[in-house]
């Protein structure tokens, strides 16, 4: 990572976490009609995924939290990913999503600075049970797999972008609806 990427990823941050739904709709409106509308397309069909793998019981589902009620490590991970893939330097999928064309997006902490489509999540993926697929993306903590010491397997959605991870007991900091 460059200085200046480094930077960017930083400011963007700072910026996230003080964005209003106003200033929001603002910077939006500044982009073509016809861009906004696939970008939003886009966002909603990952927010329709994810409510209904939630209610398939497949995922941790958090409902759309504000920016700053993320930890740092998720959120610099997530606009690390981003600011790669617009600064054209993100290793993508062989169908080369690109920020011009919007559509939904995947990126996983354990593989940083890869976007793939989603025809090509499989990209992914890494071995079930595997000490890469029990490794905590916050603290680097090793856990067992089993009941007593499982991993939280959770995603992040920004705009066209799903972002996963997993986490340890420790390091969770969302709350499950009951």
């Amino acid at each position: 990572m460059t200085t200046d990427h480094g930077r960017a990823v930083l400011a963007l941050d700072d910026i996230l976490c003080d964005l209003t739904p106003e200033t929001l709709t603002a910077v939006g409106d500044r982009f073509p009609a016809w861009y906004r509308d696939q970008a939003q397309a886009a966002a909603t069909q990952i927010r329709t995924g994810l409510q209904n793998a939630a209610a398939r019981g497949r995922v941790d589902h958090a409902e759309d939290m504000p920016a700053r009620e993320h930890p740092g490590w998720i959120r610099l991970s997530v606009l690390d990913t981003l600011v790669r893939w617009f600064a054209g330097t993100a290793d993508t999928c062989l169908h080369n999503p690109h920020p011009s064309r919007p559509q939904p997006v995947a990126s996983a902490a354990w593989k940083p600075g890869l976007i793939v489509c989603g025809h090509c999540t499989r990209l992914l993926g890494i071995g079930t049970d595997s000490e890469a697929d029990r490794t905590c993306d916050a603290c680097g903590h090793i856990v067992a797999g089993d009941d007593t010491d499982p991993i939280y397997p959770f995603t992040v959605a920004c705009g066209v972008l799903i972002h996963a991870a997993g986490v340890c007991a420790n390091c969770r900091y969302w709350q499950t609806a009951a």
